[in-house]
C-alpha cells in the first residue's frame, strides 16, 4: 500500500516537473522572440532613435543675393552679424535666463513675452515626453535676439550655457539708406501666418522675408538655401578634438555637413544717381512724377 502511494507521489511530481519545464521553455521562447524582434526586425529603428538622442542638427545661414543698379553700384547687401537661439525645453530659467536677458539687452516687454513662450514650450515638451515627436519638441529652437554685439557673442561662446546657441546670420544693409526704399522694399521677420504657408519651403521661426518691392518680388531668387551640420550633443569642451572627430565619424551619418547655397544677385535697369537727382528735385512737393528719357535712343 505504501509502495502504491509512493508511486502516485512520484508520478504527480513528474507531471508537475514537466509542466514547470514547459512553462520555463515557453518563457524563454517568448524572451528570445522578443530579443530577435528588437535586434533583427526593429534594430534599425531603435538604433536611429538612440542616435537622435546624441545627434543634433544645426542650420547654417545662407547669404542673401546683392541688388545692384544698372552700373553695378550696390543698393542692397549683407553685413555680418550673430543671432542667439534658445531651446526652451533645455534652458535653465533660474540661472541661465536672467544672465541671458541682461547680456543681450532685452527690455521688460520682450523678456515677459519670451519667458511665457519658454514656459509654454517646456510644458508641451513635458506633456509629449513619451510621444513620437519628443525629440522634435525638446530640440525646437526660437530666436532670442538678432544682431547681437560681439561682446555678448564672446561671452556665450566662452561659457557655452546649456540651451543657448549662437549662429552667424547676415543682416540686410542698404548703403543709400532710404533712397529708393519704395522700389527696393525691406525685410521683415516671418509671422505665424506666413510661416504656416511657407514652412514646407524651408522657412522657420526667426527667418526674414522680403516684405515689399524688389525684396518681395524676387524673394525666391535672392533668398538662397540654408545649410546644415550635424554635431554630437553635450560633448563640446569635454574631450580632445581627435576624440571628438573619432566619435563623429562613428555616430554621424552622411552627409554630416551641407554647405549653404548663397542667393543670386540682381542687377536693375535704374541708375541710383538719377534716382537721387529725382528725389532732390521732388523734395518739398507733396506729389509728382519724373520721366527720364535717353534722347539718343528715345528709351
Amino acid at each position: 500500500m505504501n509502495f502504491l502511494v509512493q508511486r502516485s507521489d512520484v508520478g504527480e511530481f513528474r507531471r508537475r516537473y514537466r509542466w514547470l519545464v514547459l512553462v520555463v521553455i515557453t518563457l524563454f521562447g517568448v524572451l528570445i522572440g522578443r530579443l530577435a524582434q528588437l535586434q533583427l526586425i526593429d534594430g534599425d529603428v531603435h538604433r536611429a532613435q538612440a542616435r537622435r538622442n546624441i545627434v543634433r542638427e544645426r542650420y547654417l545661414a545662407t547669404t542673401r543675393g546683392v541688388i545692384r543698379d544698372a552700373h553695378g553700384r550696390v543698393l542692397a547687401q549683407n553685413r555680418p552679424s550673430y543671432t542667439v537661439y534658445i531651446t526652451p525645453a533645455r534652458i535653465d530659467l533660474e540661472k541661465t535666463w536672467p544672465k541671458l536677458v541682461r547680456l543681450v539687452g532685452l527690455d521688460e516687454a520682450e523678456r515677459r513675452k519670451i519667458e511665457q513662450r519658454i514656459r509654454k514650450e517646456k510644458a508641451e515638451a513635458l506633456a509629449h515626453a513619451s510621444g513620437k515627436d519628443r525629440g522634435r519638441r525638446t530640440e525646437q529652437q526660437i530666436v532670442l535676439k538678432n544682431d547681437v554685439d560681439r561682446d555678448a557673442v564672446a561671452w556665450l561662446e566662452t561659457h557655452n550655457p546649456v540651451g543657448v546657441d549662437v549662429s552667424p546670420t547676415p543682416v540686410r544693409y542698404y548703403p543709400y539708406g532710404e533712397l529708393g526704399a519704395h522700389l527696393l522694399g525691406y525685410m521683415r521677420e516671418v509671422d505665424q501666418e506666413i510661416l504656416s504657408r511657407l514652412e514646407r519651403r524651408g522657412y522657420r521661426a526667426g527667418d526674414r522675408i522680403g516684405a515689399i518691392g524688389i525684396e518681395r518680388r524676387w524673394e525666391s531668387y535672392l533668398r538662397g538655401q540654408r545649410g546644415m551640420r550635424k554635431m554630437l550633443y553635450g560633448l563640446r569642451g569635454n574631450m580632445s578634438r581627435e576624440s571628438l572627430e573619432e566619435l563623429e565619424a562613428r555616430y554621424l551619418e552622411e552627409p554630416r555637413r551641407i554647405e549653404p547655397i548663397p542667393g543670386r544677385d540682381i542687377s536693375l535697369t535704374i541708375d541710383v544717381e538719377l534716382l537721387a537727382a529725382a528725389e532732390r528735385a521732388m523734395r518739398g512737393h507733396l506729389a509728382g512724377a519724373v520721366v527720364v528719357v535717353d534722347v539718343r535712343t528715345g528709351r
